[in-house]
C-alpha cells in the first residue's frame, strides 16, 4: 500500500493545486480525504475524475465520477459491460466508488 501512496501523492497534489481544475476542487478534496480512494491514481477527463487502481495498467479497474451540480454525483465503472453514468446520492458516493474499484 505504501508504494501505491508514493506513486499517487504527486498526482493528487498536482490536481488539488491546479487552477485549471478549480471547478472540480471540492470533488477532488472529497475523494482525496477518503483513505481508501486516496490510493487510486487520479486523472481528469472531460471534467470528471478518473480513479485508476494501477496507473500503468490500462486494463486495471477504473471509475469516473462527475459532479454535474453541487451535491449530485454521477459515477461510471469504466470497462464494465454495463458502463453507463449512474446517479449516486451524496451519502453513497464513497461506498459506490469503493465497490466500483475494489469489488
Amino acid at each position: 500500500m505504501e508504494e501505491t501512496c508514493t506513486r499517487t501523492w504527486p498526482q493528487w497534489a498536482g490536481l488539488l493545486s491546479s487552477a485549471y481544475h478549480r471547478g472540480q476542487r471540492d470533488l477532488l478534496r472529497r475523494l482525496h480525504a477518503d483513505a481508501v480512494l486516496r490510493n487510486a491514481f487520479p486523472t481528469m477527463t472531460h471534467r470528471a475524475v478518473r480513479l485508476r487502481m494501477d496507473p500503468m495498467g490500462g486494463a486495471s479497474r477504473q471509475a469516473l465520477v462527475h459532479e454535474p451540480e453541487d451535491g449530485r454525483y454521477e459515477v461510471m465503472r469504466v470497462g464494465a459491460t454495463w458502463a453507463t453514468w449512474t446517479e449516486v446520492p451524496d451519502d453513497d458516493l464513497t461506498a459506490h466508488l469503493w465497490a466500483a474499484l475494489y469489488e
